[in-house]
């Protein structure tokens, strides 16, 4: 089977880092192993836009209609089935319709667009799919409800689950921290609320590091006890676990897709206790996990209280563990779809 890949970022040296180690399987969504079965041929879309090209493709991207570049569009009629990871796009959808060609579309909900334009867009690469691939139902039936657009019928659901062979090995090799008692809050996404942990941290004098981008802090007043990290290594992350007394994941209201998830399951498997915005992904997925304490979003009160509480039980450790589905069932469950779908099962 003969199987596309869009991804947002390189598929190759994910796929590199992956073989040697340095980065955990998941990172590739399900499809490393899938890349390694001589059942299934992959493509990759590492190709990009350059120069002038990337500049009019960005004025695009604006309205949410996604170009693609003319190489990633040969490389459709060559393929049985086209996978996109994040960002719908209408040059992919249109192409693969016309060429009877079927397209997932995988973790591409996010919150749901207020211009006509990007809905525009968005519905009819929706409509025209045959698979939604995702982590959250009520996430579908929002976009159902809001959009007009049966999706339910196709859509796959799947568990956001981590290679805990790689991060138990990470961690346990990571260098032990020079400094320890501090707030870990790591987040690169719109839906967090860092403007909340910042105003809690500066109740509770506790010294907060924040693994983000400079953007979804503007605006922000940064105090003393706030440090500011970026594009630290896996190793440098982990033994910033291993100093961390307490993990916080800040989300926005009525975020129902998964912003923060990869935070959430990372505390849970490195058993550190997490406080947790209890947005609507979090309420159905995410309330059984033994390390989580979920506050009301944008709630400095509530934040303030859960961070004090948690230093309060330091003292007193707490067993986080909690039996996880194995993180081969991605794959396996990618395969079997795959599978399903171009009539091979």
């Amino acid at each position: 089977m003969k199987i596309l890949l869009l991804f947002p970022h390189p598929i190759k040296p994910t796929f590199e880092a992956i073989d040697k180690g340095d980065m955990p399987r998941e990172r590739l969504y399900g499809f490393y192993e899938l890349m390694k079965d001589p059942q299934y041929t992959i493509y990759d879309s590492d190709s990009r836009f350059e120069g002038t090209a990337d500049k009019i493709a960005a004025k695009f991207r604006a309205y949410g209609a996604n170009p693609v570049d003319h190489k990633t569009l040969a490389k459709i009629a060559k393929v049985d089935v086209i996978v996109v990871k994040d960002n719908v796009s209408s040059m992919v959808s249109l192409t693969a319709r016309l060429l009877g060609k079927p397209v997932i579309y995988y973790d591409s909900l996010f919150p749901i667009p207020k211009w006509a334009i990007k809905r525009f867009f968005l519905k009819r690469c929706l409509a025209s799919c045959q698979k939604v691939v995702g982590y959250n139902y009520q996430q579908v039936e929002d976009y159902e409800r809001e959009l007009g657009v049966p999706l339910l019928q196709k859509y796959k659901h799947l568990d956001f689950l981590l290679d805990e062979t790689f991060y138990n090995k990470v961690y346990q090799q990571a260098p032990e921290p020079q400094e320890r008692g501090y707030i870990l809050s790591i987040g690169r996404d719109v839906g967090r609320d860092f403007k909340t942990l910042i105003e809690a941290s500066k109740r509770t004098g506790h010294k907060v590091k924040l693994i983000t981008l400079p953007y979804l802090l503007t605006g922000i007043e940064l105090p003393d006890n706030v440090e500011v990290l970026q594009n630290i290594s896996y190793e440098a992350l982990f033994t910033l676990y291993k100093g961390a007394s307490a993990v916080v994941v800040p989300l926005k209201h009525n975020l129902s897709y998964a912003s923060g998830i990869r935070a959430i399951m990372e505390s849970l498997v490195l058993s550190k206790p997490s406080v947790v915005s209890e947005t609507p992904f979090v309420t159905n997925n995410c309330l059984d996990y033994p390390n989580l304490i979920p506050v009301p979003p944008e709630d400095v009160d509530a934040m303030e209280q859960a961070i004090e509480q948690v230093f309060a039980d330091l003292d007193s450790p707490r067993d986080y563990q909690k039996s996880l589905p194995a993180y081969e069932k991605t794959h396996q469950e990618i395969s079997q779809m795959l599978n399903e779908m171009v009539g091979h099962g």
